[in-house]
């Protein structure tokens, strides 16, 4: 890419940025100003939590990494509640257009990296699910560290469309790349990128641990061993540069045990208890990445073996990884990075306007056709959302009920407010704290660790909040919590946001 190039691109992305998250951030957008996602309004809080003096894992107790809710916090510190959140979201989507398109660029025509764009976008608008979601954080950091080591192990004049030969249909693709030549900056980049995603959700880091992997495999077969050992040691460097401040802050409120706890053991105990069967589903949301294993394992001699080391390297870490937990649509962001490399090369390969040259390129894009298929109908469903969801009067309607909830609560006592079985979009919509670190997701949570269960036991005893708000599903997802506050609390009023009980006298 030139400079001019850039100079004319880069403006045009911040304002598809903008406009595609003012249509489609759902719980973030000026466009719906009532409008409220649950995991998206829990994250928000954390970080507004964060600003008032907050302790990840200590005030607030969630799975994710303090680099995510660090993150949520710088946002609420740019604007409170939704608003600073949709501030957040638009420079690292910028970074993450720009960061598809450069590496698209790196091999193929402005038109085909552009074509590729639209793909991904289209995808996105479902992936995005509303929007908040650690994932379309991360994204631009995986994007950055495959992009960096596909740019510099590029050997000079191979990046460049002309360089392949006219009958692409029959040649290879003309991309030589030396993974032992990086320079020492990108291992670095890479252990630093690694380090923030692993402490946000180290599942999401699988694009950037397939290019680690990629490099060491292919060092070893190169038996480039002085390299290796070079590109392991930076990189080691780089997720020291990034962990340190964590250890350093959270020694400093001493929580490390705890915070460590909650973002590895408790997480990796979560994915796996709570985890789904495999199922076509899962499958068909995965089909990125499978098209790049494929591509990679269907073209032996048309593709240069270390492109084909980082492609299936890449797609089947990713698609490794991405089969823990449950199959929530907006996990499949982490795909992008993928596919959009396999798509460039396989752009390289072949002209997209010659169908059926062989039945490698057929099976190929019927993968397509079916990924496609797939995410048409969530994105179509989002689209249509923004055409006339905008008068759908729910939203507006619960936050009216939340709020009006609220105004039994004295000024003075909104530090003592607790909640069973809701979401914390009802303290968004009020921009309240909840007084424990319990949240969310406690029928999980208990099942998972029982003396979650017994410290709410006695916070309940001991100390109970004057106030709680309570969901219709409460008795039947903890009843032994459920027992106490029918004992010990009254309700005073109930409206379609939740139930309000007053501590008895």
């Amino acid at each position: 890419m030139t400079k001019r190039e850039r100079f004319i691109i880069y403006p045009v992305f911040f304002v598809i940025a903008v406009l595609f998250l003012l249509a489609f951030s759902l719980w973030e957008s000026p466009l719906y100003p009532h409008w409220y996602g649950c995991d998206a309004s829990f994250f928000s809080m954390a970080g507004r939590g964060i600003t008032k003096g907050w302790v990840p894992y200590l005030d607030f107790f969630d799975l994710k990494g303090p680099y995510f809710f660090f993150l949520q916090a710088l946002g609420q510190f740019l604007h409170n509640d939704r608003t600073g959140v949709f501030i957040l979201e638009i420079p690292f989507f910028t970074a993450s257009l720009i960061l598809m398109y450069e590496l698209a660029r790196l091999f193929v025509s402005r038109l085909k990296a552009v074509s590729i764009l639209l793909m991904v976008l289209f995808m996105h608008v479902a992936t995005l699910w509303g929007g908040n979601t650690l994932e379309e954080y991360m994204l631009p950091l995986n994007l950055l560290v495959l992009f960096l080591t596909l740019k510099y192990a590029l050997l000079p004049a191979d990046h460049t469309e002309e360089a392949v030969p006219e009958n692409k249909s029959v040649s290879g693709t003309g991309i030589r790349l030396d993974l032992s030549a990086l320079p020492p900056f990108v291992p670095v980049i890479t252990g630093v990128c690694f380090g923030i995603i692993a402490f946000s959700k180290i599942t999401v880091a699988a694009p950037i641990g397939g290019v680690v992997i990629a490099v060491f495999l292919n060092d070893l077969l190169e038996k480039k061993y002085r390299s290796l050992l070079k590109y392991l040691a930076f990189s080691l460097l780089g997720v020291l540069i990034a962990v340190c401040p964590v250890f350093l802050y959270f020694g400093y409120h001493h929580a490390i045990p705890r915070m460590l706890y909650s973002v590895f053991s408790f997480a990796f105990k979560r994915s796996v208890d709570f985890s789904e069967p495999f199922n076509l589903e899962w499958e068909r949301k995965l089909l990125g990445a499978t098209f790049a294993f494929l591509l990679a394992i269907f073209h032996p001699k048309r593709i240069e073996r270390p492109v084909r080391i980082l492609l299936l390297s890449v797609s089947a870490i990713t698609y490794i990884l991405l089969h823990l937990g449950v199959p929530f649509i907006y996990y499949f962001t982490t795909v992008f990075p993928v596919f959009v490399f396999a798509f460039a090369v396989f752009l390289r390969l072949y002209d997209p306007l010659v169908l059926f040259a062989n039945i490698r390129q057929f099976l190929l894009l019927a993968l397509i056709v079916i990924l496609f298929y797939y995410y048409a109908h969530p994105a179509i469903d989002t689209i249509k959302t923004f055409a006339d969801g905008r008068d759908n009067m729910w939203y507006s309607e619960d936050y009216q009920a939340a709020r009006e909830l609220a105004t039994l609560i004295p000024e003075k006592e909104r530090d003592q407010v607790f909640s069973f079985s809701m979401d914390m979009i009802w303290f968004e919509a009020n921009q309240i704290l909840p007084c424990n670190p319990y949240q969310v997701n406690l029928q999980f949570f208990i099942d998972l660790d029982p003396e979650i269960g017994d410290e709410l036991r006695d916070y309940l005893t001991q100390t109970p909040p004057k106030w709680l708000v309570v969901g219709d599903n409460f008795e039947g997802e903890i009843p032994f919590l459920y027992e106490i506050v029918d004992r010990e609390y009254d309700c005073i009023c109930s409206n379609n946001s939740g139930n309000l009980y007053l501590l008895k006298e």
